[in-house]
This record gives structure tokens, C-alpha cells and sequence, in this order.
């Protein structure tokens, strides 16, 4: 079941005889709701009672990057974060106009408290929307990002 009316984009990534493939599709939940087509680069989302905070400098195209995001609680200390799916964070990404899809994985050895990194490259220009997910003090959050890539 879906959260609420609207269009989404269902994932799925799966290695069959040692080769990757991602397979997309597209769902739809009837009842009225809204487009936001606003875009603005983010670097600070509040979700859940968590403020995560995504520390980057200029991102280029097809050049490696380091996304590091600090959660912290509404208070203002940090949590531990909890393995999810075997890693301290997922990172997913989709390009602006025709949801190109990005998966990444963190740096297995970021042991800061709160602190998940990523080693990302993004394979083109243009605006990305960036779903970080990881799990404070047990609690799966998933928290949503606008980037700009530069050329």
C-alpha cells in the first residue's frame, strides 16, 4: 500500500550471474494530489525529530565526490547509527527529467558518531534529488536532498 495519492518510482537492483541490473516501474495511487516542482539545492532537511546535515563542497559531473550527512536529534546531540541492510546508510539518487538512478553504498570505515559517508560519482550534469536513508537510535529515516551537479 502506498502512502498517499500520487506517482512513484519503485526500484529494484539485483545481481543475477554476477551482473548488476536495476529495474524501474512506475506505480500510481488514484485520489487528488499536487506536484512540487520546487528545486533548490539542500543542505539541511528536518525529518522524524532528526536535522541531518549534508556537508559537501562543488559536486563536478564524472568525477568522484565525498557526501558526508551528520544526524543529529531535535536536541541537538548525536545518535548512534544502527546498521540497515548491513550498512550504516543507503544513498539513492534520481536525475531531474528522466529519473536516471544512482545507488550508493557508504564508506565502510566513517566510524564518526552520527557520520555517514559516501563515495559518489554522478555520471552527468543536472539537478538530482538524493534519498539518504539510515537508522538513528533504531528508528529508519529517510531524508530527501536537492543537489546541483556542475559540468
Amino acid at each position: 500500500m502506498l502512502p498517499s495519492p500520487g506517482v512513484y518510482r519503485a526500484f529494484v537492483d539485483v545481481v543475477i550471474d554476477g551482473r548488476a541490473t536495476t529495474l524501474g516501474l512506475d506505480l500510481f495511487a488514484a485520489g487528488e494530489f499536487a506536484v512540487d516542482e520546487t528545486w533548490d539545492s539542500t543542505t539541511r532537511v528536518k525529518t522524524d525529530g532528526y536535522e541531518i546535515e549534508r556537508q559537501v563542497d562543488r559536486i563536478d559531473a564524472d568525477e568522484s565526490a565525498l557526501l558526508s550527512f551528520t544526524v543529529r536529534r531535535a536536541d541537538g546531540t548525536i545518535p548512534d547509527l544502527d546498521p540497515y541492510l548491513g550498512a550504516r546508510g543507503h544513498l539513492v539518487a534520481l536525475r531531474r527529467g528522466d529519473l536516471a538512478y544512482l545507488h550508493v553504498h557508504p564508506r565502510a570505515e566513517t566510524q564518526r558518531e552520527g557520520v555517514v559517508e559516501f563515495d559518489v560519482t554522478f555520471p552527468t550534469p543536472g539537478d538530482y534529488r538524493v534519498f539518504l536513508q539510515t537508522k538513528p537510535d533504531s528508528h529508519l529515516i529517510t531524508a530527501p536532498f536537492d543537489v546541483d551537479i556542475d559540468q
